[in-house]
């Protein structure tokens, strides 16, 4: 088992001009799933190179409580498996034996050890096939038996679906996670695809600009984003995010307001512009007025499948745009909806950094 922890890590390719990754503060216990989750160049890369040993960094890395500032890669219990798939010009069954050929292992052993991870990833039909001539998918798959055969604590893992097709990403996606609930290690994965990142991951940290913004639980994540970035990078539509202003006790968005929730009431009573954040899937739409409501105009509808829609809303003075998320069968294209904003679900964010006030 291992336990992953960073402090105050930071790193530069141009010598401190600008930053890759910035103060980041991260602890992965022993035997989880994590992701590592933000859109191109946010640094979740850098930061596992940093973790492998590949990369020059300030601030501090430990492996269960020892530093590894000095220790080499091949001394890190480290596998990595890469975007594009590493294979060598011999048969499946030879490169999942190369990691492990120099062990000091009986040759019973080290054949166990080849069927067991040929078994698991499904690549016992192909055991004698030049690995090298394979599509992407199974290259990918045999990189991966490559780096799970070695036994190392931690597996990392960087966006190693994103150059196979869509339909046998799905099933590699599978394979993935069920190495992952079999195997007892740290799964560090590297994606910007949020689907993997909640499929494949019981702990998601979103990271932008070189940063992470949060580190925490997917469920959590996604109720309760710290950023407002945050709440609209998770989720497929993201978050809502509406410029609010606070006014005779209430919120106004020039067109409508809205009762301030009690929880937010100490901070709007205090600063004048907010931002608010709700989920396209917590809105009730109604395609009659009731109390409370607010009235707004359908402009475009987009089938989700599953039976779910996408509504595109707009406010009565076209001041405000929304999503919302639901079957809603009987709403069509130009008709006017009322809209209930569920108290509960409300999310308010300090309009200069994003960063939500409780």
């Amino acid at each position: 088992m291992a336990r992953v922890e960073m402090k105050d890590v930071s790193c530069s390719y141009d010598g401190g001009m600008t930053y890759a990754l910035r103060n980041v503060d991260m602890t992965m216990e022993q035997e989880g799933r994590y992701s590592l989750l933000g859109p191109s160049g946010c640094g979740k890369t850098t930061l596992l190179k940093i973790i492998a040993g590949l990369l020059e960094y300030t601030g501090d890395v430990y492996f269960d409580g020892q530093n590894m500032r000095e220790v080499p890669i091949e001394d890190r219990s480290i596998a990595m498996v890469f975007q594009s798939p590493v294979v060598y010009p011999m048969s499946v069954y030879e490169n999942l034996l190369f990691p492990i050929r120099r062990e000091k292992l009986a040759s019973q052993e080290r054949e166990r050890r080849v069927r067991e991870i040929s078994s698991i990833l499904e690549l016992d039909p192909i055991l004698d096939a030049p690995a090298h001539k394979l599509g992407p998918a199974d290259r990918q798959t045999v990189a991966l038996g490559r780096a799970l055969i070695k036994e190392a604590k931690i597996i990392l893992l960087d966006e190693p679906l994103t150059s196979i097709e869509a339909e046998k990403r799905l099933v590699l996606r599978t394979k993935i996670k069920r190495i992952q609930e079999e195997q007892h290690k740290v799964f560090i994965y590297v994606t910007h695809d949020q689907s993997e990142a909640l499929t494949l991951s019981d702990r998601i940290a979103v990271m932008n600009e070189g940063r992470i913004l949060q580190f925490d639980t997917k469920e959590h994540i996604y109720e309760h984003p710290a950023y407002l970035f945050v709440g609209y990078f998770m989720g497929s539509p993201g978050m809502n995010m509406l410029e609010g202003k606070a006014k005779k006790g209430m919120m106004d968005f020039v067109d409508f307001t809205l009762p301030v929730p009690p929880d937010y009431e100490e901070y709007i009573g205090r600063h004048e512009e907010f931002e608010m954040g709700i989920r396209p899937e917590n809105f009730t739409v109604s395609t009659r007025k009731k109390r409370d409501f607010i009235p707004f105009y359908c402009m475009d509808i987009q089938e989700k499948g599953e039976g779910l829609r996408i509504l595109y809303l707009t406010s009565k003075e076209k001041r405000n745009e929304l999503k919302a998320v639901g079957t809603f069968p009987d709403i069509k294209s130009g008709s006017e909806v009322w809209v209930l904003f569920p108290a509960g679900k409300i999310r308010i964010y300090d309009k200069e950094s994003g960063k939500t006030v409780l």
